[in-house]
């Protein structure tokens, strides 16, 4: 069974394996990747607290789902503001990256 996380405009989604500590955030469909280098974190100033790490820009529609499918992590993207994740894959989202779990 799929699970995911969907992220939407100014929204985010953090993670941490309880020694690093990452957050994914969508700005204007951008979504970056930051990794928190302080205990202050991402309530800190950039470069000092927290770095962005990666981003990923948008496929068209702006709107991101990050979780598990068919045993990979993936990172979706839509392409249309329309029918988005409710639609068809290469159509309406794609398929942004995934990586096998182990």
């Amino acid at each position: 069974m799929a699970q995911y996380t969907t992220i939407v405009h100014e929204a985010y989604l953090d993670l941490s394996d309880g020694i690093d500590s990452f957050r994914y955030i969508n700005l204007s469909g951008i979504l970056y990747l930051r990794q928190a280098i302080t205990p202050t974190g991402f309530s800190g100033a950039e470069g000092v607290d927290w770095n962005d790490i990666e981003d990923y820009p948008s496929s068209g529609g702006g709107i991101w789902r990050i979780g598990v499918r068919s045993l990979f992590w993936v990172m979706d993207c839509t392409i249309t503001i329309g029918a988005g994740f409710a639609g068809t894959e290469n159509i309406d989202w794609e398929n942004y990256e995934q990586h096998q779990l182990p």
